[in-house]
């Protein structure tokens, strides 16, 4: 059966249980791994790989060194698997079934997250996560996420929304307004002209457009909680 585009491979089966896992649209994923600049030398890790589209992309249309994907849901780890030997790419990209706090822990034979220089990351943040990642990683490795999946405790340090990258080792915010000034980049105030917006305001800011995109209030009161907690904890610490 010849190749076709990768826009068949997002097309929902009743086959799968869990639903379709996290899509973006192939320019989005351009967008994306362009953000990173990506390139021939890289070693890419997907956390959460899905069917692999992330990684498709990145060995045909970047030439990087090698992809690896984690992915624990058996349907959508055969589904990636297929759509490898599909495009001919079994010795370019692995794809894990496992979870990739194994990686953390060193438990994996087939990968280690040490040789990352790229790690895309689309799923849902917690403290521990950063913590055990920053662990890990090598200096210039570059963590991709988006808008929906926010990360209080580092800034990002480039941005193409609704996309990030922070490059490890990470910069800290050193105050709420320091945060929300990258993350929402938002220059100028709505409510007062000539001045810059206020954290008040990119707070508000946020909230709206987690409403305009469906999603939930609660993710940003965490992300306001988890910030105050970062931000307490290093000031004590430095």
């Amino acid at each position: 059966m010849p190749k076709r585009s990768l826009i068949d491979k997002v097309r929902l089966s009743s086959e799968y249980d869990y639903g379709q896992p996290i899509l973006f649209e192939n320019a989005e994923i351009r967008r994306m791994l362009n953000l990173a600049k990506v390139g021939k030398n890289d070693v890419v890790f997907d956390l959460g790989c899905g069917w692999a589209q992330n990684l498709i992309i990145a060995a045909t249309e970047f030439d990087v060194k090698k992809c690896f994907g984690i992915e624990q849901l058996e349907d959508r780890y055969d589904k990636a698997q297929e759509i490898v030997r599909e495009w001919s790419l079994p010795d370019k990209i692995t794809i894990i079934k496992g979870q990739f706090e194994d990686l953390f822990e060193g438990k994996s034979k087939e990968a280690k997250l040490e040789d990352a220089t790229v790690i895309i990351y689309l799923l849902g943040t917690d403290k521990k996560f950063i913590s055990q990642l920053s662990k890990k990683l090598q200096k210039g490795c570059r963590l991709v996420y988006y808008y929906n999946t926010l990360i209080p405790e580092i800034k990002p340090d480039a941005i193409d929304h609704p996309f990030y990258v922070s490059i490890f080792p990470f910069k800290r915010p050193s105050s709420e307004l320091d945060w929300l000034k990258f993350v929402v980049q938002k220059e100028k105030s709505s409510l007062v002209q000539g001045k810059e917006p206020s954290a008040e305001e990119l707070w508000d800011e946020l909230f709206h457009d987690y409403d305009v995109m469906g999603l939930s209030r609660k993710d940003v009161r965490k992300y306001q909680k988890r910030l105050k907690t970062f931000l307490e904890e290093y000031s004590l610490t430095g």
